[in-house]
């Protein structure tokens, strides 16, 4: 609204920031790749127990 009332001036701007500005906010990828990342990095995978980081000192 501010933008079709004030944006006479600058008119481009105007309309990249209608268009950003009103882009749908999702989560739904980032969700996606936290639950592939503790998919892969579980206790169960980790290969790395504490008897052989004590031995790695």
């Amino acid at each position: 609204m501010w933008w079709n009332w004030h944006g006479t001036d600058f008119p481009e701007l105007a309309t990249l920031a209608c268009r950003v500005l009103t882009q749908p906010v999702s989560a739904a990828a980032c969700e996606r790749n936290w639950a592939v990342w503790e998919s892969v990095h579980t206790a169960k995978r980790n290969r790395l127990g504490s008897e052989k980081l004590k031995r790695s000192r």
